[in-house]
């Protein structure tokens, strides 16, 4: 599919969402595969809590997430566990001739004086990633003047980067990527029961899904607090008695969001392990949690 192009200064219209993982790509083969196909399926889930339309394809080391509400499509993707950035994208053919016709009007659509193409590619095509980023910045640099504009390629501290990334079946063009969660798909690891009776709880649940734990509430649960994390893949309150409900839902521990310097009372664990992933945290590196999670300063 080649979209077509955008006029020099207007927004650009995008084809969809190029997702990178990383702490995935480092695993064996076996268990890549499966933690990419639990990736796709978890972004799958976050676009039908978004009720947005589309699918999702593994492309290599990147999924590509296309449907008509691209905005929807980010939101999901920078939601899920095992993501580590985001971006909307325009896809063309993986040719030069695509790549060169398509990189100036995207350029153009932001104001800059110093720019520079950053390129990549996984594939067997007959250029190089330096291949591209030579042509596609000649014809960046050339459509600039032609604009009206006195270009200039920096390479150390530009003020725009156009990113091009060449797979074997496609290619993606984008300005800039949104920060995911990082970790690993929730749901490839074991089941955790987790106590919901404030933020610090609630950062240790995100914490264990964030480790691709499936994670369930017991106990007292907070209701904002159990809106916010099912919004990032928790699952449904199971029950009231925390340690009755680890073991019919066959859990390995119960996570706990004590702290050294903010003890709560901690969960009846009955003979079971809990799990305190707040214990190692200052509370300065805390807050910052906190913040990236959602859940506040």
């Amino acid at each position: 599919m080649t979209a077509s192009l955008t006029p020099p200064g207007a927004q650009p219209i995008w084809d969809g969402v190029l997702v990178r993982f990383g702490e995935i790509g480092i695993k064996s083969s076996s268990v890549r595969a499966r933690m990419v196909s639990r990736l796709r399926s978890n972004l799958m889930d976050q676009m039908l809590r978004r009720k947005t339309e589309g699918d999702v394809e593994v492309r290599g080391s990147r999924l590509w997430m296309r449907g008509a509400d691209t905005d929807a499509l980010l939101d999901a993707a920078v939601h899920t566990f095992g993501v580590v950035s985001a971006s909307p994208v325009r896809r063309v053919a993986p040719t030069m001739e695509a790549l060169v016709a398509a990189a100036p009007p995207l350029a153009l659509s932001r104001p800059w004086t110093r720019f520079a193409i950053r390129a990549r590619r996984e594939g067997n095509q007959e250029f190089s990633s330096q291949d591209v980023g030579i042509q596609a910045g000649s014809a960046v640099f050339r459509a600039a003047e032609a604009a009206g504009r006195k270009p200039k390629v920096d390479l150390k501290s530009p003020e725009f980067e156009l990113h091009i990334d060449v797979r074997q079946d496609a290619a993606y063009i984008f300005l800039d990527g949104a920060e995911g969660p990082g970790g690993i798909p929730t749901a490839t690891q074991g089941k955790v029961v987790c106590t919901l009776r404030d933020r610090n709880d609630a950062l240790a649940a995100w914490f264990m899904l964030r480790r691709g734990c499936s994670v369930a509430p017991a106990g007292n649960v907070d209701p904002a607090l159990l809106s916010h994390l099912r919004g990032w893949g928790l699952s449904k309150p199971i029950g009231s008695d925390v340690p009755e409900a680890a073991m019919t839902w066959k859990a390995m521990a119960i996570a706990s969001g004590e702290t050294l310097d903010q003890p709560v009372a901690p969960p009846v664990a009955g003979g079971m392990p809990v799990l305190r992933p707040l214990y190692g945290l200052d509370p300065e590196e805390r807050a910052r949690w906190m913040l990236r999670s959602g859940l506040g300063g």
